[in-house]
């Protein structure tokens, strides 16, 4: 079965419009320095004042042939900043010029807003189609007037009615300490300038709508880009609320941005012309959504081998997913399928990763009530289902991550590959789902699969533990590999505490006899009793502890012996 089938309508409805023509340009990782207010660029650059050049900015008055008239003036002479006064400035289209900057006298206090009724229009800056270099906006609010201009159908299909577009090939667009306020388009800031900034900056979606469609705020096709210090308001189930942060390319970070209400939080993407590396996304908080940081690695056009994502962190992290409130989906009006996911790679990928870290992140769920809660077992705290069963995964890092309240397990690597680290996890009631049909086999804290021999697997220290009055965890760790696996589980500490715990099967298991894992573990509680050890083959000198006992392995490698304790 297929899955996320929205999310791959989400990203790859954009691709003839973001991508085609995006064969980012290289260059040094570090970040150019953009048109910062007060830095030197901006300091001594020309400064052209709106009212002493035709543009009335008096709240009423259509400024965009005086705006555009000032800014080709400022162009032709070789850039410039545009000092907006404190007021408001009326506009539909305004182009953009080479070394342009314009500048206001602070959010809330400088406002372009588009006017009534304006129709459609592709964006209100620029065009995704132009090559604009080091281009930049700070210190304004920018109103897309979305209540009095709403978004049509067949506005929709004809324009992609951006805030802020530059198209590939462009260099150095910086968006800095700029509110953008009621929103509604494809993609607030589309941009494919490399060394694109957006700092400091904060986004309001119109959540009033009725017309379903698919949008990614800021939508960063290009190498070498920071989107840092960034807030994000969308509403739970408002039609168009999908994603707040989307990414193409290498080389870039998304750092200490908060993100609210939103059905997705990231798409990180290794879809472009080039292999996507050296991607860091830290720090960040998303809270009020159904899915959190989402990886894609996809062929595009020529680029069809090697990998889409090679070397990327995903680090300290919280993502708080309320999948119990997301009763539609924004893209299409559906229903949800019940697939809430923390961080996980899209099961559709068919470019290999490498170099994948996800570490010390924190991922809450709802903690489901209601036996009517929609499930699809593709769901995951961390981790990557590849559902084309060609596809490869090697160097992956999940380590020290918390995760709460998975609905089903709440670690699941089913896919080949080599290099699996995945330790020192804290995972709190895994398999919490609570529709009645949700299968066994997914309520596990850890779920190792494979159709080829997996190559150095180390699922080591640990801690997995099921506090509900009736438990609803299956197992522990479940391997489910194949034969000629390398496959260790050490050091892992259990505990189910509830009242009732007749969902638990095993503290560690596998579905056939022939993986051989090596295991050791500590049990917590309850009293072990010999079905709760591994019903298959295991490693010799495999054992689990107790507070009174330790059980050995027997020669036979599946059945056990229990040693008094006197540690």
């Amino acid at each position: 079965m297929l899955i996320f089938i929205t999310q791959a309508l989400h990203l790859f409805l954009f691709l003839e419009l973001a991508i085609a023509s995006n064969s980012v340009a290289g260059g040094s990782a570090a970040i150019a320095s953009g048109p910062f207010a007060g830095s030197s660029e901006t300091q001594h650059a020309v400064m052209y004042e709106v009212r002493d050049n035709g543009v009335k900015c008096d709240g009423f008055t259509d400024d965009t042939r005086a705006f555009n008239s000032l800014i080709a003036k400022a162009g032709s002479a070789g850039g410039g900043n545009i000092i907006l006064p404190a007021a408001t400035c009326i506009v539909t289209h305004v182009n953009l010029a080479n070394n342009v900057h314009i500048l206001g006298k602070g959010r809330g206090s400088t406002t372009i807003r588009v006017k009534d009724n304006a129709g459609d229009y592709e964006a209100i800056f620029g065009t995704n189609k132009s090559t604009s270099i080091n281009v930049g906006f700070a210190d304004l609010t920018i109103d897309q007037n979305t209540t009095a201009n709403p978004l049509t159908p067949k506005g929709l299909n004809a324009t992609p009615r951006f805030v802020i577009a530059t198209g590939a090939g462009s260099s150095q667009l910086t968006v800095e300490r700029v509110e953008l306020k009621d929103l509604a388009n494809v993609n607030t800031i589309y941009s494919g300038s490399e060394f694109t900034n957006i700092t400091d900056s904060a986004f309001s979606l119109n959540c009033g709508g009725s017309v379903y469609h698919d949008h990614s705020t800021v939508y960063v096709a290009a190498e070498h880009s920071q989107t840092r210090h960034n807030i994000f308001r969308g509403c739970v189930n408002a039609v168009g609320s999908v994603t707040a942060i989307e990414t193409h390319g290498g080389s870039q970070t998304v750092v200490a941005n908060t993100i609210d209400g939103y059905w997705i939080g990231m798409n990180i993407t290794g879809v472009a012309a080039t292999e996507s590396s050296n991607v860091s996304v830290t720090d960040n908080s998303i809270k009020g959504a159904y899915y959190g940081i989402q990886l894609w690695s996809n062929c595009y056009h020529s680029h069809t081998t090697g990998y889409g994502l090679h070397g990327v962190t995903i680090e300290s992290n919280v993502i708080r997913l309320t999948q119990a409130a997301w009763t539609r989906n924004p893209v299409t009006g559906g229903q949800n399928v019940g697939n809430p996911s923390g961080v996980w790679v899209n099961a559709e990928s068919n470019l290999p990763l490498a170099i994948i870290t996800i570490q010390r992140n924190t991922i809450e769920y709802d903690l489901e009530t209601g036996g009517s809660a929609p499930y699809d077992p593709s769901g995951v705290g961390i981790g990557y289902w590849d559902s084309t069963n060609g596809n490869s995964i090697t160097s992956l890092k999940v380590i020290g991550n918390t995760i709460e309240n998975a609905t089903l397990n709440a670690i699941r690597v089913t896919a080949n590959g080599s290099d699996f680290d995945i330790s020192g996890n804290v995972i709190i009631n895994p398999g919490s789902s609570a529709n009645s049909g949700a299968g066994a086999g997914y309520r596990n804290g850890i779920l190792i699969a494979s159709t080829a021999p997996l190559k150095g697997v180390r699922v080591n220290n640990n801690t997995i533990t099921d506090n509900q009055s009736t438990s609803r965890i299956v197992r522990g760790i479940y391997f489910a590999a194949a034969r000629g696996s390398e496959l260790s589980a050490a050091g892992n500490k259990f505990a189910v505490t509830g009242a009732s715990i007749t969902s638990l099967r095993s503290f560690v298991d596998c579905d056939n006899d022939v993986q051989l894992p090596f295991v050791q573990g500590f049990v917590e509680s309850p009293r072990i009793i010999p079905p709760l050890l591994p019903r298959c083959h295991v490693a010799p000198g495999s054992t689990f502890t107790t507070h009174d006992h330790v059980y050995h392995v027997n020669p036979d490698s599946r059945t056990w012996t229990p040693v008094a304790n006197h540690s």
